[in-house]
């Protein structure tokens, strides 16, 4: 995906000093002294299908499926997240290893 996106993006630089009204020899005129940067991007998504990007067999599991087979699949495909599918064709939801190790806190 990321080889297909247009990015264009435009940096800013910024700096913010002394009021006209602050000396600048006390420590509240030192305050707002600072320069940032500011970046806006501009993201051009290619115009195609999702299918052309989609993963055409994700690994899933079900509901009734225990939660080690769940996370031995995740361990070994490095996944983070799985779809939860009933009956092999209708999405029950998703299950995210953040939400696995909220168990163990």
């Amino acid at each position: 995906l990321f080889d297909k996106i247009d990015l264009k993006s435009t940096t800013v630089l910024s700096e913010a000093g002394l009021g006209e009204d602050e000396d600048p020899w006390s420590w509240g005129g030192i305050r707002n002294v600072m320069t940032y940067v500011i970046e806006k991007s501009n993201i051009q998504l290619p115009d195609i299908p999702v299918e052309k990007m989609m993963v055409k067999k994700p690994v899933v599991v079900s509901p009734n499926d225990r939660l080690e087979t769940a996370v031995k699949n995740m361990l070994t495909g490095n996944y983070n997240q799985l779809p939860v599918l009933e009956d092999d064709k209708i999405i029950a939801g998703m299950l995210y290893d953040i939400e696995i190790m909220r168990v163990f806190l």
